[in-house]
């Protein structure tokens, strides 16, 4: 959180707590990471990377570590974010499910790009 108070957005606690809400984390908020189980951790990871709202946000296979009910609540709030702030997301994903949500697909294939 302190690159969010450096740049002066003294409202990143508010932030923050809305997205653990929509991550389902409310009741985590305050336990130490060895605390969370590994989806947990990426779901905050999660909430690290986007609450600076960062021109272009990378997530490398962002729901790899999450169940189905976690991961679509994580797609749905990267769509959100996506619509709502019209901020550009790079996603690597082996989950053709979570691949069709985007604009735009590539396709590695042995080494090389598939436009």
């Amino acid at each position: 959180m302190v690159p969010t108070w450096i740049k002066g957005d003294y409202n990143y606690e508010t932030k923050a707590i809305e997205l653990f809400q929509t991550l389902g984390l409310i009741d985590r908020v305050h336990h130490l990471p060895s605390q969370l189980s590994g989806g947990e951790r990426s779901r905050v990871a999660t909430i690290r990377a986007i609450i600076n709202k960062p021109c272009v946000l990378f997530a490398d296979e962002p729901t790899g570590n999450l169940d189905k009910k976690n991961s679509l609540k994580l797609i749905d709030l990267l769509g959100q974010i996506n619509r709502d702030f019209s901020q550009s997301i790079v996603l690597t994903t082996h989950d053709p499910d979570v691949a069709s949500i985007g604009d735009k697909q590539y396709k590695l294939e042995n080494g090389s790009l598939i436009l």
